[in-house]
């Protein structure tokens, strides 16, 4: 039984007890005089303590009753001492229309009423024991009776004087919801009520509410008729509320609530509202976004039906007029949010409706020319019991933004999940960001100031709150000339496992770059010097699940041009491998792999590849804008490292790589003029000047090396000239930064290739280049001592062979002169 039938069953019952008590105060003329008498019998009845002051009864022509300073205990168990006390209680009923069959009541007054409501943490409250004594036996009885008479036909001849309640107290503490609620002053008036004539009701209250902190001001006026046959018209009812709080976040809400009509039978279960209306007013709190707000609410033939737990409306409108605080973005906003036939089913908790609507107007500096329109617009719908919810053709449009889509939701109460198709249309990025008054400094220096102007993109996304899951599928983003399709998958927030198989067509990242400068910034010493950190997300990493497969048919950076780009990563529990790593690069294919191992102390970085016919000048040119170096050949390295920092980072480089070059040179210098300007500083001769290109060319260069903590070691340097042949031998300290290398050049019989000729005079010897000291400006030394011993002992053993050679023949002459001389014919 709900609690409004609770307390009309107990307000009749009351009523019932003072007739009764009127009829003992009549039958012993003074009822001061059975004071006693007449608590006895309220509290037999109900179970409560009662004490009455002065009790003054009158006889005609109304037979009355008037109390003074009741009250009523409380139930035992609750806080409050009182139930109920009043000041004053005036009631009568005229006693002539009693003989015509007709009863005529006065005004009910009620002054100075006090009433404790309470219910304690099990649920109880504080009058169910009055409902149970006063009325639980005749209960059913009654609610039978109600069912089979739907009128009020037997209550005909009833008049009413109406409602007389003033400086009334109610508070209601509910310790269940550790919440109370207190009315004071609580005042409630009305107009005597005949059936079929129009009575007005007015009720005014100021109320407080704990947990959360509010106070309100409520005033309330309506015109209510009742009619014989149980059909109740109401009509101008006006009801305007003011709220403020501490715990909310406006500094005050105002309401008032306009019904211009309505109509409804107690015996029916439907009940329909042409129109209602609300209007509503908010001041911005400190906080809030908002200086005031002003808008209303009107819903248009509302119908709902008890019996079926349905309600529906035709149409509800919602406008709203904002002024923004001075923090906020927009100064002014205004717009209509329109829903189009809702229909609520309270049994199945659910929604269907026609289309939601929302047209906005948005005012503000950091909009375009200071205004914007937002329109959006959907179909909603909603179903409680079979846990699904939706949002069907959706259309948004801001400024030069258009998208679409749809979202679907289930498992609402359990683990909710989404699906949802989105598309945005074509949209020009910059020309947005102009709009929005934003200014990227990324954008605004990008080289190209014609990209972003084509944006779009399609996708599908799926969401699992149980297992944190999110699936992108059929994904295609469009950004000027390039276009990424493929899905992509999230799982698990604490430890992410994430999942895409994407594709790029094409991207000219030079375009998006900012204008690389002409010349190189000087590195400042401490950029130099300093030991820089080498930060990674290692608990990230450590957590980090990935599968993931990325292809892109052709990339553009500064002077690269990879393309059939193809890379795949694979990791979980902090060890991360990129493998392969393959590309169409300088006209050949590039094939490595690499990994990073966050697993212990110190990250660990491996790298291995292994690329035939590089062409080595491009790729420096590239890197370096310089082809010191080129040729065409092998590239192998196999490197390992660890460290969080760059001086651990060298320290513990570790490997070995070779490289095996054909046709190419070393630009810089030209070895033959320098060997000829040494042959002639030798001779004592003037040295002629540069009249070659400053380059070394060689037909093959080998060279094999081995890292050690940092350290590399030549195992092999071999290069071959038209002229000359070089081997090397020496060590690079990568982490002092300090070099110690020899390079020997023997010169080749040649008359062929650059400068062969003028060589022929050194040819045999060996010329040592020592290379020594800081890495970045070594050194560097020819050993002149060591090529003049050379030539001065290559001049002796030729003058040694040339005198050999001559001895030889006077012996060889000799001794066949000798042997002739023996023979005599």
């Amino acid at each position: 039984m709900s609690l409004a039938k609770k307390i009309l069953i107990g307000f009749v019952s009351l009523i019932v007890l003072l007739v009764l008590a009127i009829g003992i105060l009549i039958a012993t003329v003074d009822p001061n005089d059975h004071r006693q008498e007449i608590t006895q019998f309220i509290s037999d009845k109900t179970g409560r303590e009662l004490t009455i002051g002065d009790m003054q009864i009158s006889l005609f022509p109304h037979l009355g009753l008037s109390l003074e300073n009741a009250k009523m205990s409380n139930a035992q168990g609750f806080e409050a001492s009182d139930f109920a006390t009043v000041d004053k209680v005036n009631v009568g009923v005229a006693i002539l229309p009693l003989l015509k069959g007709e009863l005529e009541i006065d005004a009910l007054t009620l002054h100075g009423l006090n009433l404790n409501l309470e219910r304690n943490a099990q649920g109880v409250t504080n009058w169910d024991d009055l409902v149970t004594k006063t009325v639980g036996k005749t209960e059913h009885h009654k609610e039978e009776e109600h069912h089979q008479n739907d009128s009020f036909e037997e209550l005909a001849a009833l008049s009413f004087g109406g409602l007389d309640i003033q400086d009334s107290h109610i508070q209601w503490n509910d310790q269940l919801n550790q919440q109370t609620v207190s009315l004071t002053p609580f005042n409630l008036s009305s107009d005597a009520v005949t059936f079929g004539e129009f009575f007005n009701v007015v009720l005014q209250a100021d109320t407080q509410i704990t947990n959360p902190d509010m106070q309100t001001q409520t005033d309330l006026s309506v015109d209510i008729k009742i009619e014989q046959n149980g059909q109740i018209e109401i009509q101008n009812l006006v009801q305007r509320n003011e709220l403020k709080g501490e715990n909310i976040p406006v500094a005050k809400l105002t309401t008032e609530l306009d019904i211009p009509s309505l109509k409804f039978a107690l015996g029916q279960t439907q009940i329909d509202l042409p129109e209602l209306v609300l209007t509503y007013s908010v001041k911005g709190g400190k906080d809030f976004v908002a200086k005031e707000i002003q808008g209303k609410l009107s819903l248009t033939q509302l119908k709902t039906d008890v019996q079926k737990q349905t309600t529906g409306a035709q149409t509800v409108k919602l406008t709203y007029d904002m002024q923004g605080s001075e923090d906020f973005a927009l100064s002014h906003a205004t717009g209509e949010i329109n829903l189009q036939n809702p229909e609520f089913n309270l049994a199945n908790q659910s929604l269907k409706s026609g289309r939601f609507t929302l047209d906005g107007e948005l005012k503000g500096d950091t909009l375009p020319n200071g205004q914007a329109n937002v329109s959006l617009s959907t179909q909603p719908e909603l179903n409680m019991q079979a846990q699904t919810a939706a949002l069907k053709d959706i259309q948004l449009q801001a400024l030069d933004l258009k998208a679409s889509g749809q979202v679907q939701l289930s498992q609402l109460k359990t683990h909710p999940k989404v699906s949802s198709q989105l598309a945005l249309n074509e949209t020009n990025l910059r020309r947005l960001l102009t709009q929005l008054g934003l200014k990227i400094d990324a954008v605004e220096r990008m080289s190209d100031k014609t990209t972003l102007t084509r944006a779009s993109a399609t996708l599908a996304v799926d969401f699992d709150s149980q297992s944190q899951a999110v699936k992108v599928k059929n994904l295609s983003v469009k950004l000027d000339d390039s276009e990424l399709k493929g899905q992509a998958s999230f799982q698990n927030f604490e430890k992410p496992d994430i999942g895409f198989n994407l594709a790029l067509n094409q991207i000219n990242l030079n375009r998006y770059l900012p204008p690389k400068p002409k010349q190189a910034p000087e590195p400042t010493p401490e950029t130099e010097t300093a030991d820089t950190p080498i930060t990674l997300p290692t608990e990230l990493l450590r957590n980090l699940s990935i599968d993931a497969n990325l292809k892109a048919g052709s990339v553009t950076y500064d002077k690269l041009n990879p393309k059939n780009i193809v890379a795949t990563v694979k990791g979980q529990g902090g060890l991360i491998n990129l493998n392969p790593l393959k590309m169409d690069i300088f006209k050949t294919q590039l094939l490595a792999s690499a990994s990073l191992d966050v697993r212990g102390k110190l990250p660990k970085y491996a790298f291995k590849t292994d690329t035939k016919n590089v062409p080595v000048g491009d790729v420096l040119l590239a890197f370096t804008d310089n082809d010191r170096l080129s040729g065409t050949g092998s590239v192998n390295a196999n490197i390992t490292t660890a460290g969080d920092r760059l001086s651990a980072f060298k320290q513990n480089l570790n490997g070995s790589a070779a490289v095996n070059l054909k046709d190419g040179a070393i630009k810089g210098f030209n070895l033959a003029q320098s060997i000829r300007q040494a042959k002639a500083k030798i001779a004592g001769e003037k040295a002629a000047g540069p009249t070659e290109e400053l380059k070394t060319d060689f037909s093959s260069l080998i060279s094999e090396v081995q890292i050690t903590n940092g350290v590399v070691d030549t195992k092999k340097l071999l290069a071959q000239a038209p002229y000359m042949r070089i081997n090397g031998l020496g060590k690079v300290n990568l982490v002092k930064e300090e070099l110690d290398y020899l390079v020997k050049t023997k010169i080749v019989a040649s008359d062929k290739g650059q400068g062969g000729e003028d060589l022929k005079e050194l040819n045999g010897l060996t010329i040592p280049v020592k290379l020594k000291g800081a890495l970045k400006s070594p050194k560097v030394s020819l050993d002149l001592e060591s090529l003049l011993e050379q030539k001065a002992k290559q001049e002796v053993e030729k003058k040694i062979e040339e005198k050999k050679e001559e001895v030889q023949k006077k012996l060889e002459d000799e001794l066949k002169s000798n042997i002739l001389k023996g023979f005599k014919f």
